[in-house]
């Protein structure tokens, strides 16, 4: 069983909360208010390859060959996200290497598009949506 685990970050003052400031936004999301200027961001379970915890809202860089492409080298950049019960990573940019295209990665069971489930332990965590925009 994965662990359960948050961080939040303050978009009013641009800096990360500590653990007691996130226990607070926490609370105030179980009573059911609005935490607009404290967004939280959940631990998938995942590690990057360089064993750094992933979070929602982090950007990944994988580098892969894409078969389907005449086995063209790309990176894949994309940010961490929940929907539909489980994370995925929505595709940004497709570097290369010969094409550029959306797409959506995901962290289930399925095989989707880019990235295979095993090849999650290749991404890297190369910032997040917060602080590095220019990734996106």
């Amino acid at each position: 069983m994965r662990e359960i685990k948050f961080k939040s970050w303050d978009t009013e003052n641009k800096k990360w909360l500590n653990s007691v400031e996130v226990s607070a936004v926490i609370s105030a999301h179980q009573r059911g208010e609005k935490a607009l200027l404290y967004p939280l961001m959940q631990f998938t379970g995942l590690h990057d390859k360089n064993g750094k915890e992933i979070y929602e809202n982090d950007v990944l860089s994988v580098d892969k060959i894409a078969s389907l492409y005449k086995n063209c080298p790309i990176t894949v950049i994309g940010v961490v996200v929940y929907t539909n019960g489980r994370y995925e990573v929505e595709t940004k940019k497709v570097i290369n290497k010969k094409f550029s295209e959306q797409s959506s990665i995901h962290f289930g069971m399925k095989v989707m598009d880019w990235i295979h489930l095993p090849e999650f332990h290749k991404s890297e965590i190369i910032g997040n949506i917060h602080e590095n925009t220019e990734l996106l």
